[in-house]
């Protein structure tokens, strides 16, 4: 693994450490918008059997999240090897099983658990999308998929990284 890989797949593995860690998590890396029937949908690459698997809500677990990098990737100076990328981090949770002893509806939790967590790695600026607009790049996901029983949040960040980094 190289590039922006790396600083996923750092990041991810904080995700897959400390956020939920007593129900049904399953923390992706880097997912590929893949179109499908006139809909475009994050998949991930699956290394065991060279194929792409969809990583959007999944009903059988309690929280979700996936990367996906933007296209357009600046870098730094004038290097040919340091490079900043625009990294959207997306979220699905179940507020209710996620946050079982908070009696309101625990998407400032989701935030402020999230936040803290991009706060000790190498992604900068934070920014919280929510409401229809957090998953509004994927058609098929409809705005009441955003009430119960998942929560839908998308972090838009930015990673400075080396091309040539290796994990």
């Amino acid at each position: 693994m190289i590039g922006v890989d790396v600083k996923i797949e750092e990041l991810r593995k904080v995700f897959e450490d400390y956020l939920w860690t007593t129900t049904s998590y399953i923390s992706y890396g880097r997912a590929f918008v893949i179109k499908r029937m006139g809909e475009k949908t994050p998949n991930i690459y699956l290394e065991n059997n060279l194929d792409y698997q969809d990583v959007l809500i999944n009903d059988r677990v309690d929280a979700g999240s996936f990367f996906i990098v933007r296209p357009d990737r600046p870098p730094l100076g004038n290097s040919f090897s340091d490079y900043n990328a625009e990294v959207d981090i997306y979220f699905s949770v179940k507020l209710d099983k996620t946050y079982t002893a908070v009696t309101e509806r625990a998407v400032e939790y989701v935030h402020r658990d999230v936040i803290n967590l991009i706060s000790g790695s190498d992604f900068k600026n934070p920014k919280i999308v929510t409401g229809d607009k957090a998953f509004s790049d994927f058609g098929f996901v409809k705005i009441g998929d955003n009430m119960q029983p998942f929560y839908l949040v998308k972090f838009e960040t930015s990673v400075d990284y080396k091309l040539n980094e290796n994990c």
